[in-house]
């Protein structure tokens, strides 16, 4: 069923805020993050866990798409202080100490899922937008990170059209310090079952005013341009068919 953008509303929801929205937020990465190249066979139960780390910072930044005529949600963007989650704090601290960046000084950004007939019509590069505006207010954070699915190219599951998001990351100042291996029930050859299986990720950073200088040089050539790339809303869009991190 398609969307028009112009009945969508992009709002954002800080800590307790995200509460109304967790079993809709939930249902959403439970079905996206099945998708190439996260594979994972995810539970609402476990999901509903994963959206508590929102809920529960009160600088956690959670901007959302939500169809004014139904009350949908059609789209959200997390972030949250990469120190308020206990697996990807812990795991990718190494990466931090390597780079010389105090945990403390990094924000996560954790995903960006955005239904399929809301793509290619600007909606995605809107919500980044209102993100970025929070996270520049945000003196206390200096870098942004966020990870990846790591999956070689001749993987049964990887689709046809499938582009790779670092290749959209790398233009907004991210470099990748290492990977890392992530035990998860993981699809393999078919989505028809799944198996605990380790998966490869990697660990992204990039320094916030790089980030935002980017992000914000592209804008004005898109705007000047009026033309948004049909690509730009897909994947962990800007992130470009999904961007979804962990």
């Amino acid at each position: 069923m398609g969307n028009s953008s112009s009945s969508l509303k992009i709002d954002l929801c800080c800590g307790a805020q995200v509460q109304p929205y967790a079993d809709a937020l939930s249902h959403m990465r439970v079905e996206e993050f099945r998708n190439f190249p996260y594979l994972y066979n995810g539970t609402h139960e476990t999901e509903r866990e994963a959206i508590h780390r929102y809920i529960d910072s009160q600088e956690s930044r959670v901007i959302l798409a939500v169809d004014e005529n139904t009350k949908d949600v059609r789209g959200f963007l997390s972030g949250f202080p990469v120190i308020a989650d206990h697996t990807v704090f812990p795991t990718c601290k190494p990466f931090m100490d390597e780079a010389g960046v105090l945990p403390e000084k990094i924000f996560y950004l954790g995903e960006i899922i955005l239904d399929e007939a809301c793509r290619g019509d600007g909606t995605g590069r809107q919500m980044m937008e209102l993100f970025f505006r929070e996270v520049e207010k945000m003196d206390q954070f200096s870098h942004i990170a966020f990870i990846t699915a790591v999956r070689p190219k001749d993987h049964p599951l990887r689709p046809s059209t499938y582009r790779p998001l670092h290749y959209a990351f790398l233009r907004y100042g991210f470099k990748q310090l290492g990977t890392f291996e992530m035990p998860y029930q993981t699809f393999t050859t078919t989505y028809e079952k799944s198996e605990m299986i380790s998966n490869t990720l990697a660990f992204w950073l990039a320094k916030k005013e790089d980030i935002l200088s980017k992000f914000f040089s592209c804008k004005k050539i898109s705007s000047q341009t009026k033309k948004i790339p049909a690509n730009d809303d897909q994947g962990h869009s800007f992130i470009g068919s999904k961007h979804n991190v962990v």
